[in-house]
């Protein structure tokens, strides 16, 4: 098929089959169009595995950022004594502990009626209506009943669709056969008041008022003294930044404690993450190109379904970032921060992660990966929590404005911190030669946007080479047809001229 140019009509003289001639003659033409096309894929996917890369270590990032302050790393949790009274929801970090006393519970206005004789499936044979305050508390709203046609449903549905207005929602108990109307909002602002001739004859309510109650309670009572209530319209209260809910009445005891558990598992996922972008980075650049695959033109893929694509890619992308000095180096600064002993401790103090359970494999298949003895990390939370939160949150006033003070800037730091710190740069060197575009094939300012603007440039010189090389190949065979049609012709006149004699 011809690259560019006019539609062309050829072979009427020759009988040869101009365009497969042109065709085949620029297949060799193609061939530095194809070269290019292949780099340039290969470049996409070289982006799109480095991209994989660094999001592997901003995973490793994320995880060190929650053991590398000390606030998050020891995080408090608080407990309630007695859950009977009430729950803890959440708390802030450094809370203290109260004791409490829960005199009554936040309520919401509540109606119920007396048992209705209305059938559950017919339309009510009576016929009026009745009205709800609004919550404004100066207007009301009229709720209209149809002799023959309302029914306990559509009384219920027409309730409900005004209790944005209202703050009054409507509930039927077939049991009971009764109407309940409730209050939206909870504590003594809350009402729920109806009223109207013929509300008694339809919901089985008297016209009447009913209000909600809010939640009481104390805080640290002191014997001898008048304590101080605290009122609140909802039972979900905070004290002292402990969010707790309250369920009955009586006292309990908020307690804070380290979450130790909590610490264990930060560690354990600290870990994982690490051993992950061992794995990850360490396949990548120890798998080798197989060089009998190459990336696929336009052309060839025509030529093959999608399953033979898919498996033909899988092996040709296969070793882009083989032997990287990037992410090799990566691996090296990432392993030694993370057997660096810590200085700056007491003699006795835990200095290395081997101290509190946590050491590379023996297996050198595994690439240096760890593994943690969980009795051994239990151990030292509980016994040493102090020296092990120091362990990964240490930090350095060491500024690292050279290589001897960047390793005395490491030995003084915690293992999360220095991983952090050491990750946050990697990310960043990888982030200028990659980019940030979503787009595998941006052509932004970073070093691989900038060498796919270069294969882009040259692709399009080529393909408009190709354009002229091609219109020159068709204008010679248009030429020849020329010539071999004024040949025809003169050798038709001779025959003409002859055949007259």
């Amino acid at each position: 098929m011809a690259i560019g140019g006019p539609i062309r009509i050829s072979g009427m003289s020759s009988g040869m089959d101009i365009d497969k001639l042109v065709s085949d003659l620029m297949r060799a033409e193609r061939l530095p169009l194809d070269k290019l096309a292949r780099q340039k894929e290969s470049l996409v996917w070289k982006r799109e595995d480095y991209r994989s890369m660094n999001t592997t270590l901003l995973s490793l990032r994320n995880s060190a950022s929650e053991i590398r302050m000390e606030g998050n790393f020891a995080k408090v949790k608080a407990t309630s004594s007695n859950t009977n009274v009430a729950d803890v929801i959440s708390n802030k970090p450094g809370v203290t502990g109260a004791t409490v006393n829960v005199k009554s519970l936040a309520t919401g206005a509540l109606l119920v009626g007396d048992s209705v004789a209305h059938d559950l499936k017919d339309p009510l044979k009576i016929g009026g209506s009745f009205t709800i305050d609004n919550k404004d508390g100066t207007t009301k709203t009229t709720i209209n009943v149809t002799a023959n046609t309302s029914t306990i449903k559509s009384i219920i549905g027409d309730i409900n669709a005004k209790s944005s207005v209202t703050g009054v929602r409507a509930y039927f108990d077939e049991n009971t056969k009764r109407f309940m109307l409730s209050s939206t909002e909870m504590g003594s602002k809350a009402k729920v008041t109806v009223g109207g001739t013929d509300v008694k004859a339809i919901l089985g309510l008297d016209a009447a008022t009913a209000k909600g109650t809010d939640a009481k309670y104390t805080i640290n009572e002191v014997p001898g003294q008048t304590p101080t209530e605290i009122t609140s319209a909802s039972n979900t209260v905070d004290i002292n930044g402990i969010t707790v809910a309250l369920k009955g009445q009586g006292a309990f005891t908020l307690g804070t404690n380290v979450d130790r558990e909590g610490a264990k598992e930060r560690i354990k996922d600290f870990v994982a993450k690490y051993n992950e972008l061992v794995d990850k980075f360490a396949e990548a650049t120890t798998t080798r190109p197989n060089r009998n695959y190459q990336p696929l033109t336009e052309a060839e893929k025509e030529a093959m379904t999608d399953k033979q694509i898919e498996q033909w890619e899988k092996k040709a992308r296969q070793g882009t970032l083989y032997g990287d000095t990037f992410l090799e180096s990566s691996l090296t600064q990432l392993r030694t921060a993370m057997r660096t002993p810590l200085k700056g401790v007491g003699k006795d103090d835990i200095k290395l992660l081997s101290d509190i359970g946590i050491t590379p494999s023996k297996n050198y298949k595994e690439n240096g990966k760890l593994e943690i003895d969980e009795a051994k990390l239990s151990e030292a939370l509980n016994t040493k929590f102090d020296q092990v939160v120091t362990l990964f949150t240490k930090s350095s006033n060491t500024v690292g404005n050279s290589a001897a003070n960047m390793a005395q800037r490491r030995s003084e730091q915690g293992i999360a911190e220095r991983i952090y710190e050491e990750a946050t740069r990697r990310i960043d060197s990888m982030s200028k030669k990659i980019g940030s575009s979503a787009s595998m094939e941006s052509q932004d300012e970073s070093v691989m946007g900038k060498e796919l603007r270069t294969l882009f440039s040259k692709e399009a010189q080529i393909k408009a080479r190709l354009v002229d090389v091609e219109n020159r190949y068709y204008k010679k065979f248009t030429a020849m047809e020329k010539a071999l049609q004024n040949l025809n012709n003169k050798g038709n006149w001779l025959s003409q001229q002859l055949g007259a004699m």
